[in-house]
């Protein structure tokens, strides 16, 4: 009995002794609050505890509040400062904004009517030839546009019209041994084998059937690399031969003029140069007008070939050189034409028999020509 009394004053003192705390600690912050006023707390009072016959402890706690039994105590105050709830005061309903008096829809959805599929086109019949009708299969070639073969090598179309044959019937008799045999002569070979599209012996080299010009990029054909619009390696040789045996002959007047004495070798080299550079070999200040100067420095044979065709290539008048195609250096021209007269010198001397023909018709001839 002793220690329930003593565990009843022990509770009781405890929420005496918290309580009191509590109310100080209001006490404080209401005295240190300014603004806005300070809500005001009122705490109940703590239960009582009384001791009944049996040594028991009853705690006296007032029920709750309940809707038909309203509260003990008064509500919290409100602020002054506060203000009034944007959707209305007390217990009242909120003032909603009224509903709107015809509710959107959405539009239906549009209907289309269906669109009948297109029939795609029926193919066109196709006629089956036979061989029968075309004549049977043909694997013959197309000669190439000269147009095309301008395109890839720099021609032009003033050269796709084939220039008509000149007349050969003023080439002196003394130098038609030359041109005996027309594509199996002594200059075509000779000629040929300077240009490398023939061997000294005569035979055909792939050049002969085309090839790019070096020099200026056009398309040439033939043993001289002709460039003039032919249809074939051989009628660039027909072609050729009679425009060379032309200038043959200016060369042989020119010489008989002079009173010049050339050699089988000088002659060959002057029609080579004809067909290379034909100002070279034929205007003023070209191969005949080197070759006297040669003479004058005591040179002969090959060196004095080779010097007249280099110096060939000089302008009479701004005595520059003029072979863009060959570099336009003394080094450059001189290379070239050292190449071009030894390529010559084999074509003679593997065709001894146009030689013995050559100089059988042309002995007479020479010894009664003067060098001047």
């Amino acid at each position: 009995m002793n220690a329930s009394l003593a565990l009843a004053l022990l509770v009781k003192l405890t929420t005496t002794a918290i309580s009191t705390g509590l109310l100080w600690l209001l006490a404080i912050a209401s005295a240190q609050a300014t603004s806005p006023p300070a809500l005001s707390f009122e705490l109940e009072a703590a239960p009582s505890v009384a001791v009944d016959s049996t040594d028991t402890v009853r705690a006296e706690v007032s029920p709750p509040p309940t809707p038909d039994r309203p509260a003990d105590k008064a509500p919290l105050s409100i602020p002054p400062s506060a203000t009034d709830a944007p959707i209305g005061t007390g217990h009242e309903l909120a003032e909603l904004p009224p509903p709107p008096s015809q509710i959107a829809t959405a539009p239906p959805p549009t209907t289309t009517a269906p669109v009948a599929p297109v029939a795609p086109p029926e193919p066109e019949p196709v006629h089956m030839t036979t061989l029968a009708d075309a004549g049977g299969l043909s694997f013959q070639l197309r000669d190439v546009p000269r147009q095309l073969v301008n395109l890839f090598t720099g021609g032009s179309d003033s050269e796709a019209q084939p220039q008509p044959i000149p007349d050969t019937a003023a080439l002196p008799d003394a130098l038609m041994p030359l041109f005996v045999g027309g594509a199996q002569s002594l200059v075509a070979i000779a000629v040929g084998s300077a240009e490398g599209t023939r061997t000294p012996a005569g035979d055909i080299t792939p050049a002969y059937y085309g090839h790019v010009d070096p020099g200026n990029g056009v398309w040439n054909l033939g043993s001289f690399s002709y460039q003039h619009g032919a249809k074939s390696p051989e009628e660039a040789d027909q072609r050729q031969l009679a425009r060379l045996q032309q200038q043959a002959t200016r060369l042989w007047r020119d010489a008989e003029h002079r009173g010049l004495q050339l050699s089988l070798e000088e002659w060959v080299n002057a029609i080579d140069l004809a067909n290379q550079a034909p100002e070279a070999a034929l205007d003023s200040g070209g191969y005949l007008d080197r070759l006297q100067e040669s003479r004058r420095l005591n040179l002969a044979g090959a060196e004095a070939i080779a010097w007249a065709r280099t110096r060939s290539y000089i302008d009479p008048d701004t005595q520059q050189w003029n072979a863009p195609g060959l570099g336009n250096t003394l080094a450059s021209i001189m290379t070239d034409q050292e190449r071009r007269v030894r390529a010559i010198a084999r074509a003679l001397d593997e065709n001894a028999t146009s030689i013995s023909q050559y100089e059988e018709a042309i002995t007479d001839r020479l010894l009664s020509m003067e060098v001047r």
